[in-house]
């Protein structure tokens, strides 16, 4: 009985430590702060205001109903210096 008391002790204390450990803090000093990233120069120079205005490729981020509203193929690049 003890044996377990004290496993499960462990097992509470160390996951309370390592919960502490994995918050993020700010973009770019986390793992994967790409996905924090917002799509597309235009949505981004509109403040992220762009989920009415979808209608471009990147509509499959901001707002995929928005993808009725494309009319001509598009790509998009982007490049995130490390």
């Amino acid at each position: 009985m003890e044996v377990k008391m004290k496993k499960t002790i462990l097992l509470v204390v160390s996951g309370v430590l390592m919960g502490n450990v994995s918050f993020a803090e700010k973009p770019g000093k986390t793992a994967m702060a790409f996905l924090k990233l917002g799509q597309g120069a235009r949505a981004n120079g509109m403040g992220e205001a762009f989920i009415a205005l979808a209608n471009d490729y990147t509509s499959l981020y901001w707002n995929p109903a928005g993808l009725f509203q494309i009319k001509e193929r598009g790509a998009g690049f982007m490049f995130l210096r490390p």
